[in-house]
Formats: C-alpha cells, sequence, structure tokens
C-alpha cells in the first residue's frame, strides 16, 4: 500500500503540527503522527497528501516538499511506502478537536519533535527530518531568542 504524511511546519515560531491518536484506536493508540494516509486509487501521491491534510487539519496545502519515501509495517501487519512531505505553504482554519481521527492537534518546536511518542517509523524519521532541515543550529541567535520567550 502506498500512503504519504505531511508535516506542516511553521517557520515564525519554529513549531510542526502533530496530530494525537485516539486511545481506542486499531493502529497506534494514543500515539502522536503528522497528517497522511492512504493514496486512493486514480489520485497522484501529492493529491492525497493535500487531502488528507485537509481531511485532518482543515489546513489547505499549496506547494510539497517531498523528503523521501520510507517503508512501514503497521502494528496489524500492513505493509507501507510511505512518502514524506514538508510544507510552509498552507491556508485555512482549523477543525475543532477532539475530530473523527484525531483527539488533539499541538504546534510543537522543532526540536521537540524527536521527543514525541510517534506512531510509527515513518513519522519518527519524518519528524528528525524535518528538525534537520528547519532547526537553527544550536548556538544561534534564533535559537536563544526562542529558548528566551519560553
Amino acid at each position: 500500500m502506498v500512503a504519504a504524511i505531511v508535516a506542516l511546519v511553521d517557520t515564525s515560531t519554529g513549531a510542526a503540527l502533530v496530530l494525537k491518536r485516539f486511545d481506542n484506536d486499531r493502529e497506534y493508540p494514543g500515539r502522536w503522527c503528522f497528517a497522511g494516509g492512504e493514496v486512493r486509487q486514480g489520485e497522484s501521491i501529492g493529491e492525497a497528501a493535500r487531502r488528507e491534510v485537509f481531511e485532518e487539519t482543515g489546513y489547505l496545502v499549496g506547494e510539497l516538499d517531498h523528503i523521501g519515501q520510507i517503508e512501514s509495517t503497521s502494528e496489524t501487519d500492513n505493509v507501507y511506502a510511505i512518502e514524506c512531505f514538508v510544507t510552509t505553504d498552507w491556508t485555512g482554519s482549523p477543525v475543532d478537536y477532539p475530530s473523527c481521527e484525531h483527539v488533539a492537534a499541538v504546534w510543537t518546536p522543532l526540536e521537540d519533535l524527536e521527543a514525541l511518542e510517534p506512531a510509527a517509523v515513518a513519522t519518527k524519521w519524518l519528524a528528525r527530518a524535518v528538525g534537520q532541515r528547519f532547526r537553527p543550529p544550536r548556538g544561534s541567535t534564533c535559537s536563544n531568542q526562542r529558548r528566551a520567550a519560553r
């Protein structure tokens, strides 16, 4: 099966949007994830990524940056080829949480992404990639300013 996940990153705050699954979910109960899901027949991977973000968050995504593909086996032994994307280009208003798919959505500081209890290997992999791409180097002025603002 082919799926897509998308990390929405707000560069002005240095945070990424993560979603928390319900405790009674079939796969990865109570774990954190990025918006995403399976690619439907006749749908491109980019279309699926944008659709899933809209359904799960309420945000309309513009440009997507493809980070890579990772294979993941779910807790119910489904094997997925997961296309991983990041975007800083979205508009709209968030859905109300809890929603039909997630109990909560949280803008998480980039430096905290890898510490979350991820839903799957792809979530952890994309969290690391996003952190490396967008997090300022340690000791930089931006990093120090963000810490002081907390």
